[in-house]
């Protein structure tokens, strides 16, 4: 069985990208799979999820996920 990398995209709102930065930076060194973080405001995050942006994860506070739980 072959293992084959794969990236991800993950939203993250800035206040939380940093960390979560360096925590896929060391998941990509051990793994080979890329993460590639979109940040910004909690409103640009929702505006790219709901606008079909493609993408894996979204990290976001529970009562803005309910905004967007319909996409």
């Amino acid at each position: 069985m072959t293992a084959v990398a794969t990236d991800l995209t993950v939203f993250s709102p800035g206040v939380t990208a940093a960390g979560f930065r360096k925590l896929a930076n060391e998941w990509t060194l051990k793994t080979g799979n890329r993460v590639n973080i979109i940040s910004g405001t909690t409103g640009l995050i929702k505006n790219d999820v709901m606008s079909d942006t493609p993408g894996d994860l979204v990290l976001l506070p529970p009562l803005e996920m309910k905004d967007i739980s319909g996409n």
